[in-house]
């Protein structure tokens, strides 16, 4: 099975038009019941996309380190959402969407991490600007384990 995924994923970049990758960086901000808990933070991440031709698939990993509302001391906590999913350009305008991983960690429940299967669905712009990377901005409703709804908002360049 593994040798499998490992020949699929080298056939999709051999076949592939243009392989692009780069950091990111941006803010989660959580919704609902997840707001009354915790306050939005920080995104760090890496993204790699594989431009097909018709469409481009995008995979991500990064890391939102966890802040609750309430002053509580020495409370640590993250989440590192590991994302693929597909991405369909408009000019310079696209729609994504795809599934999720995120691994959760906190003080709460030190005894338990929770990786939580999960979905995302987004909408994003890459200007046309004369560099050596492309800017690429989004917007992404994080749907961790469907039942509680995070905003990301991201910046990065692919290179």
């Amino acid at each position: 099975m593994k040798a499998l995924m490992i020949i699929t994923v080298l056939a999709s970049v051999a076949f592939a038009g243009i392989v692009e990758y780069g950091p990111q960086v941006g803010y989660w901000s959580p919704t609902g019941d997840v707001d009354d808990v915790y306050s939005g933070n920080l995104y760090l991440g890496g993204q790699v996309l594989v431009h097909l031709p018709m469409l481009a698939v995008e995979g991500s990993v990064g890391y939102v380190s966890l802040k609750p509302d309430a002053d509580v001391s020495d409370f640590s906590g993250h989440i590192i959402p590991v994302t693929a999913g597909l991405r369909s350009y408009m000019g310079p305008l696209y729609a994504a969407g795809g599934l999720e991983i995120d691994m959760t960690a906190s003080d709460f429940h030190p005894d338990e991490n929770l990786n939580d299967f999960s979905g995302y669905i987004g909408a994003g712009v890459v200007p046309a600007i004369p560099f050596m990377a492309d800017i690429d901005a989004s917007v992404r409703l994080h749907f961790v384990d469907f039942t509680d709804m995070w905003v990301g908002i991201t910046v990065g360049l692919n290179f």
